[in-house]
């Protein structure tokens, strides 16, 4: 950690042994503009970057028999649109549901950054005619 800098963007490190944390350090800067510090309690918005490990452990959970593949999306979120509940998990991370990227549905207005509970909110409120880009492939 002394490697990086602190005028830097940051980056925070747990380490757990059995489950007890037993290192919790941060160096850097959370908010470069208005240069807040990363603390252990910095919530990182990785969008993105963390696909690959969410789907990592749905494949662990399918390997551990704790669901399929196959299942519906909407065993694990019923609220959302109707027309949505045909969608499965393979669809999901294969990126061919149809499902709207939430981006396209937020206000212009809105700046704030958004948390996945907001992102499941929007989802949940978006008119079912219209949560949807395409009918999910086969």
């Amino acid at each position: 950690m002394e490697r990086f800098e602190s005028g830097a963007p940051g980056v925070s490190l747990l380490i757990l042994r059995d489950g007890i944390p037993v290192v919790r350090r941060s160096r850097g800067l959370a908010d470069l503009e208005r240069r807040v510090a990363a603390t252990p309690q910095t919530n990182y918005r990785l969008a993105s970057v963390s696909k690959q490990f969410t789907a990592a452990a749905i494949l662990l959970l399918v390997q551990d028999r704790k669901l399929s593949l196959g299942d519906s999306a909407g065993k694990f979120l019923p609220s959302l649109p109707a027309s949505t509940r045909g969608i499965t998990i393979a669809q999901l991370l294969t990126h061919t549901s149809g499902v709207i990227d939430y981006e396209s549905a937020l206000p212009r207005e809105t700046a704030a950054q958004l948390h996945d509970s907001d992102v499941l909110r929007l989802l949940e409120s978006h008119d079912s005619t219209c949560s949807l880009r395409f009918e999910a492939a086969e």
